[in-house]
């Protein structure tokens, strides 16, 4: 009687065992493959986002960009006067090159990190005060092409 208990608790096992498998397969081939993140520090806050838009390497067409680079951000950071803002990326990413919206930097970054002057991202108003928000938005190059896009929220502390 010990015998037939214990083929049949292997049994068990061994056909839990496979299920448990195959879910995990099912589960893995149903997911998306995430996108890169960007990551931004100001003093020791950072925040991770993923792209508000972005086409795996892929050129995304005008249309759709507008509302990329419009696109509410999901994250937001406090930024005080004279603290740095430092952008962080993906190798994926500084390989193809990335480029900060609005900004006058003509030349697209290569490399991981870049650090940037916070009161760079409150522009005045018409009216001559500084804005106390900001929206930093990350644009992924290829070939000209913009293929990924991150935003993030700056606000004045």
């Amino acid at each position: 009687m010990t015998n037939a208990t214990s083929g049949s608790r292997r049994r068990l096992r061994t056909a839990s065992a496979l299920g448990a498998v195959s879910l995990g397969l099912l589960a893995l081939s149903a997911c998306q493959k995430p996108t890169p993140l960007t990551t931004v520090t100001v003093n020791g806050d950072s925040v991770h986002t993923e792209a508000a838009c972005y086409h795996d390497g892929k050129a995304i067409d005008n249309d759709k960009l507008k509302g990329c680079v419009n696109k509410k951000p999901d994250v937001s950071l406090k930024v005080a006067q004279g603290d740095r803002v430092r952008i962080g990326v993906e190798p994926d990413v500084a390989d193809h090159g990335w480029v900060l919206y609005g900004s006058q930097q003509q030349e697209a970054f290569h490399n991981t990190y870049q650090s940037f002057s916070g009161d760079a991202f409150f522009q005045s108003t018409q009216g001559g005060a500084p804005s106390d928000k900001a929206q930093l938005t990350v644009l992924e190059l290829k070939n000209s092409k913009v293929t990924g896009v991150w935003v993030v929220k700056l606000k004045r502390s």
